[in-house]
């Protein structure tokens, strides 16, 4: 149960954390927010990868999964940064 919570608070930290990065050097919030999610859901298999020593059965699925999550966190990320712009 603890190993859980622990991966979804790093899956969390790194797609917030990219998806900021992302933001900040893609002006197109769309490009940025599929750019973001591609490389959380792959840091996160690699980081997997590296704590387990093997690739998960459905590493596929994982990443598919983890990109879609990844990438909604950074349209939500995004849609923050636009707001905070334009009220400047």
């Amino acid at each position: 149960m603890i190993e859980d919570i622990i991966a979804i608070t790093i899956f969390l930290v790194v797609s917030v954390a990219l998806s900021l990065l992302a933001h900040k050097c893609i002006k197109n919030t769309l490009i940025a927010s599929i750019v973001a999610g591609l490389v959380s859901s792959l840091t996160f298999q690699f980081i997997a990868y590296i704590e387990a020593g093997f690739l998960d059965p459905f590493y596929i699925i994982g990443f598919l999964f983890g990109w879609a999550y990844a990438f909604v966190i950074a349209l939500f990320i995004g849609y923050l940064i636009r707001l905070k712009n334009d009220n400047e």
